[in-house]
């Protein structure tokens, strides 16, 4: 039997939030903000087609019905998993927040709110850089 298992490698000055679902993760300062990274089943017409992954996360933002404030950028781009699209809102009620979409294994969706404004631009670097790097680890598994 295969398993398959999201490698997510953060970096040691952060830190997952017990018991949260979404899997939460946090920088370990005072105000820091949050990462949180969700699971769909699996679009394989998007793998490697940026257009289509980005249309898929506005659609996806679009379907939550939340006032994420105006859009500041989006884009596609290479990643450990193949391609994915990221767009950046600036929110009048929540500040700063950051969407990635990757099709994978499984549909990887993961957001970013910011915490304090001095960490902001350090966090979404650092947030930036571990999810573009998230991927399946498939290994066998033996029953004995």
């Amino acid at each position: 039997m295969k398993k398959h298992t999201l490698h997510i490698r953060i970096p040691p000055n952060w830190f997952e939030v017990p018991n949260k679902i979404p899997r939460s993760y946090r920088r370990r300062s005072n105000g820091s903000g949050w990462v949180q990274i969700s699971l769909y089943p699996p679009e394989t017409e998007l793998n490697g087609d940026g257009e289509k992954i980005r249309t898929k996360l506005n659609n996806l933002l679009k379907s939550l019905d939340m006032d994420f404030g105006k859009e500041i950028t989006g884009m596609h781009l290479p990643c450990a998993s193949g391609t994915m699209a990221t767009s950046m809102y600036q929110s009048p009620k929540q500040g700063l927040l950051q969407f990635w979409l990757i099709p994978s294994d499984a549909l990887i969706f993961v957001s970013y709110t910011m915490g304090d404004i001095l960490t902001v631009k350090e966090e979404v670097a650092e947030a930036h850089k571990f999810i573009a790097e998230l991927k399946f680890e498939t290994n066998e598994v033996f029953d004995i």
